[in-house]
């Protein structure tokens, strides 16, 4: 992500570099933020036994290494 970022305010990098540094930060972006912002939806949104499936989801991913 460092060089994608260090690429766009680089004077010298070609136009073809910036849109694929500029995407590729996009992307690592919405990675980030999908598990945050569905976090808080659940925490928020969602009555106990929702919120509880969803911790317990959540824990066999995490078992199991997935998440």
């Amino acid at each position: 992500m460092w060089v994608s970022d260090n690429l766009l305010h680089d004077a010298s990098s070609n136009q073809e570099t910036l849109i694929f540094c500029s995407q590729t930060l996009e992307a690592k972006v919405l990675v980030y933020q999908a598990p945050f912002f569905s976090h808080i939806i659940v925490h928020f949104a969602c009555d106990g036994p929702v919120l509880r499936d969803f911790e317990e989801s959540y824990k066999l991913l995490s078992v199991h290494g997935i998440r």
